[in-house]
């Protein structure tokens, strides 16, 4: 099954080599949680783009590509193995998942078909529809991910034992 690997760590992502690097095991270690937290929230929020209705032929220039290709696609929609409108399922957007490292944060998604919508290099369709390849969304995500970690690292030293 394919899946997608998207990684915050202190070695990528500017951002987030600036806000981890130098910062003491203890405090990295509550950084990268609060960045992993704020980053499954904000993919799946952004992970799907509005609904844009757009057709074959306006990406690819023709509807069908062969009279085979034609045939099977009313045959199947007949059958009822396509639907259309095709219906979201949300697999994408729900299928995030971390996976903690002591240094970093590795964000996976294991959704069927993802590499052709949020992959890299993305289909011809998910392009025409919005859809933003996984490793751009976690960079417009990273500054709220940042301001998340600040804040658990902030409430984290207010409530220390040790006043």
């Amino acid at each position: 099954m394919p899946k997608i690997n998207a990684t915050v760590s202190v070695y990528q992502n500017k951002q987030a080599r600036a806000f981890l690097l130098g910062m003491p095991r203890e405090m990295k270690r509550i950084a990268i949680k609060a960045m992993g937290k704020q980053a499954m929230y904000e993919l799946r929020k952004e992970t799907e783009p509005p609904y844009k209705k757009v057709t074959r032929h306006q990406v690819y220039g023709r509807t069908f590509f062969t009279d085979k290709q034609r045939r099977w696609f009313f045959w199947a929609k007949d059958h009822g193995l396509i639907q259309t409108p095709y219906p979201r399922s949300h697999r994408q957007r729900e299928g995030w998942d971390t996976v903690m490292h002591p240094e970093s944060l590795q964000l996976v998604n294991k959704a069927p078909n993802l590499r052709w919508t949020i992959g890299s290099p993305q289909g011809l369709m998910a392009v025409a529809k919005g859809w933003k390849e996984g490793q751009i969304l976690i960079e417009e995500a990273m500054p709220k991910m940042i301001e998340s970690a600040i804040d658990d690292i902030e409430s984290f030293y207010a409530q220390r034992p040790w006043k």
